[in-house]
C-alpha cells in the first residue's frame, strides 16, 4: 500500500513564511484557514501548533489547538476560548497573534 505524505497548507502564507496582516495583532488578529492534504481516512482528530522560530525564547509557542475533528479544511477565524464549540469542542490555548516566520506542526491521531 502506498503511503502519501501528509501536507499542511496555511492559506495566505507565501514562500517567505510571513502571515498575512489579517492574521496578526496588527491586523484583524484572526486565525488563518488551514488545508490538510492526504489526511488518513482513519484519522479521528488533529492537533495544530504554531512555534515562532525567530522569537528570543527558543521555539516560542504562539498557539495550540487540539482535538479538532479530522477534516480536510479548518476554517479561518476560529473563535478564541478554551473550548471551540464550532470545531467539535476542540481545546484551544495560547492564541497570540503570529507576527513573524513560524513553523506550523500538524499531527493526526488515528
Amino acid at each position: 500500500m502506498e503511503q502519501k505524505i501528509l501536507l499542511f497548507e496555511c492559506v495566505g502564507i507565501k514562500d517567505s513564511g510571513v502571515f498575512p496582516l489579517a492574521n496578526t495583532g496588527r491586523g484583524r488578529d484572526v486565525s488563518p484557514e488551514f488545508v490538510i492534504h492526504n489526511l488518513a481516512l482513519d484519522a479521528q482528530t488533529l492537533v495544530v501548533t504554531l512555534e515562532d522560530l525567530s522569537h528570543p525564547i527558543k521555539n516560542f509557542t504562539h498557539w495550540l489547538i487540539w482535538n479538532i475533528p479530522a477534516m480536510a479544511k479548518i476554517p479561518a477565524a476560529i473563535p478564541a476560548g478554551n473550548i471551540v464549540a464550532e470545531l467539535g469542542n476542540a481545546g484551544s490555548g495560547l492564541w497570540l497573534a503570529p507576527l513573524c516566520r513560524a513553523k506550523t506542526t500538524l499531527r493526526q491521531n488515528a
